[in-house]
């Protein structure tokens, strides 16, 4: 007599298969969420640092002296605190170049990203 189904030793080989692939598919995900919050972060602190540095050429074009800043925290962006050093590169005070350093707290550590520009007052 022949008998149909499956035995228990197969169920739980399918189920093992099963679970395996399961964990793995998991895996992609919060690795895929990891990275796209660390995107995210990154793109947050391009943003702080290009608006600095908007700020900084209105600054020169108006004839003002770029003001060092330390862990000034931005408006747009309350988590992140950002520095800027420059240094004149030329004796007319016209070339300056910039260096924006952005900062921010993720996952108890802190994280940071630099930027730099040269800026040019125009005649």
């Amino acid at each position: 007599m022949r008998r149909s189904g499956f035995t228990l030793v197969e169920l739980l080989v399918a189920v093992f298969i099963f679970s395996v692939g399961i964990v793995g598919v998991l895996a992609l995900f919060t690795g895929a969420a990891r990275a796209g919050r660390r995107a995210q972060e990154e793109t947050e602190a391009a943003l702080v640092a290009s608006s600095v540095a908007s700020e900084l050429r209105s600054e020169v074009e108006a004839g003002r002296k770029i003001v060092a800043a330390v862990d000034h925290p931005h408006a747009d962006f309350p988590r992140y605190k950002y520095s800027v050093s420059s240094t004149q590169l030329d004796k007319a005070g016209r070339e300056f170049y910039v260096e924006i350093t952005v900062t921010w707290m993720r996952a108890g550590k802190l994280r940071e990203e630099k930027f730099s520009t040269i800026i040019l007052r125009k005649q």
